[in-house]
């Protein structure tokens, strides 16, 4: 096969213009499927294995940690990872140069400093109040994290844009896990025990090794853009950024709400065991993001061309290969999710119930193709933000309601149900907005 890391530009006249448009998502779906397989098994190694070094309840107060992280890393990146998944594209087709090279150093720079911001004062937050079965002090160390993953995701999105897949993707989905899974076996094998604390020091220094790995690529893959200066056009950047703000920070609430939620009413040993059940669910999508990898940067550009019969045949092509790899994943999960979980530990075959439950949003994600990505990258990121928002909200007052007398069921329920109406709201507005099925059937 071919090296994946083609110039967006290139790809497309080369394949576009022949027409051969299953050979383009090809290309770059092969590579992005590889990475991602071989990332998600090393992400549930590393997820598995903390769970047996720190305990159910330790793992609880380390990915409690993580998942506030994560969410707050939303904000800190002021919603520029999804903007330049749009910029890119663009500025690579027109030859700018300068625009480029403006966006790359002022969103790098923005991100970090936001994101300091944002974890400081999350830390300030959380030791004032944190939930009382949670380890206070890792909690409030997790939040070093934040700057350290809004500046990974966001030059991910970079590399992602030039649809250099496995430039893009290899550091932080293979190399991150991998560094994890060694640095935490390390402290184990030394001490005997790996603790919340420990647990996030490993985890955090993956994070840096990959961000300094990220650079280089993103030398690589901007080497051949012409040179140019330009002033930062952020009055233009963030028009379209904050709307995927709110976008991007209500879909993380979808997916972090229910667990923190539970660890909040239930404490971390809940928390632990129901992230357990998550993750295990997230390998039914794999597919879904290994194809959505290729169709990001793909949507755009085909969109700004015009090209509604190609954009067509590419959203129906790639939501075929989502669902049916899906379908089998998702099966496998039901029909075996005691043992699988009890992979993580003897206590985590309770969570076998949720992560049923979860499985079926998962299968109607699957259905409907990349239809965030569709809105997102041509101009409809405000409707993408608005159903975000409502879902998002139904979530936490589901949650709410349903967490406090069913745990980890009410949980698991809350977040299917949400997931199932942003799916199949967002596949109507594709259909209404863009004139594009994009259901795989």
């Amino acid at each position: 096969m071919p090296a994946p890391d083609v110039p967006l530009l290139q790809a497309l006249r080369s394949r576009l213009g022949s027409g051969d448009l299953k050979g383009l998502l090809l290309r770059g779906a092969g590579a992005a499927f590889v990475i991602q397989i071989l990332g998600g098994g090393l992400k549930y190694l590393l997820e598995v294995l903390y769970a047996r070094w720190t305990g159910a309840e330790g793992f609880g107060s380390f990915i409690y940690a993580v998942n506030w992280a994560l969410l707050l890393s939303l904000p800190a990146g002021l919603g520029l990872t999804v903007a330049v998944l749009r910029y890119v594209p663009a500025y690579l087709e027109q030859g700018d140069g300068g625009r480029m090279r403006a966006l790359i150093r002022w969103s790098r720079g923005v991100t970090l400093l936001a994101g300091i911001g944002v974890g400081a004062l999350a830390a300030v937050g959380f030791s004032l109040w944190h939930p009382t079965r949670v380890d206070g002090v890792a909690l409030r160390a997790g939040m070093g994290l934040v700057p350290l993953w809004a500046l990974m995701a966001l030059q991910l999105a970079l590399v992602q844009g030039t649809r250099r897949i496995a430039l893009a993707y290899a550091p932080s989905e293979v190399l991150r896990p991998l560094l994890a899974v060694l640095l935490g076996g390390a402290v184990f094998l030394a001490t005997g025990r790996l603790t919340p604390l420990l647990a996030l020091a490993c985890f955090g220094s993956a994070v840096v090794v990959v961000i300094g790995v990220q650079h280089a690529a993103i030398r690589r893959a901007f080497s051949s853009v012409p040179r140019g200066r330009a002033r930062p056009a952020v009055a233009e950047w963030m028009r379209v950024a904050l709307p995927l703000l709110v976008a991007n920070g209500c879909f993380m609430a979808l997916q972090r709400v229910d667990g923190l939620v539970l660890g909040a009413f239930h404490g971390a040993r809940a928390a632990g065991l129901y992230e357990g059940a998550a993750r295990t669910t997230v390998l039914a999508t794999t597919v879904l993001l290994a194809v959505s990898a290729i169709a990001a940067p793909t949507i755009g550009a085909l969109h700004a061309r015009g090209d509604h019969a190609q954009l067509q045949r590419m959203v129906r092509t790639a939501a075929r290969w989502m669902l049916l790899p899906s379908l089998a994943l998702a099966l496998g999960l039901v029909l075996f999710a005691t043992p699988i979980l009890r992979l993580w530990g003897p206590d985590f075959t309770d969570a076998a119930p949720a992560l049923r439950i979860l499985v079926v949003g998962q299968l109607v994600n699957a259905a409907v193709g990349p239809v965030g990505y569709l809105l997102s990258l041509t101009g409809h990121e405000r409707r993408v933000a608005r159903v975000y928002a409502i879902a998002a909200g139904l979530d936490l007052v589901l949650c709410l309601l349903l967490v406090p007398p069913f745990g980890a069921i009410g949980a698991a329920i809350a977040t299917s149900v949400a997931t199932i109406l942003w799916n199949l709201w967002m596949f109507a507005l594709v259909w209404k907005h863009l004139g594009v099925r994009s259901f795989a059937l």
